[in-house]
């Protein structure tokens, strides 16, 4: 196996890891965003308990303050998390890109020499000929 076919089969597997990075990335990112919809439909849920028709609204009032607070820092966190993962996703589908770019390029280099190899075969074979028949 050549250089060039050694190269290629590296950056096949640099694309393969590049892929699974991205894949964990996006996997990451959707996570995220179904934390977010499940705290939002929480909130939804605290604020439709609040209503005043209960005997028992004001004894439960500062728990569901306390609660709706909480989910409101998660919710902050939470973005700021999905900020992060969507850039590195980004990052992620770049080097990707790269790599991509960088295999094909190699995998170009190893055919151009698999090319000059076999011509330059044929060629020494028919040079060898040319020299037998001038004998």
């Amino acid at each position: 196996m050549s250089d060039s076919e050694k190269r290629v089969k590296r950056l096949e597997r640099l694309m393969r890891v590049q892929t699974k990075k991205r894949e964990i990335e996006e996997w990451r990112l959707a996570h995220l965003k179904r934390e977010r919809s499940e705290l939002d439909q929480k909130e939804t849920d605290i604020i439709a308990s609040l209503g005043v028709d209960t005997e028992l609204h004001g004894l439960f009032l500062d728990s569901k303050v306390r609660t709706l607070r909480r989910n409101d820092r998660a919710k902050a966190k939470n973005s700021a998390d999905q900020v992060l993962s969507a850039q590195r996703l980004e990052q992620e589908r770049r080097r990707e890109k790269q790599a991509e770019r960088f295999r094909e390029e190699a995998e170009r280099v190893a055919d151009a020499r698999a090319d000059q190899k076999e011509l330059q075969s044929v060629l020494e074979n028919l040079l060898s000929r040319a020299d037998a028949s001038f004998e």
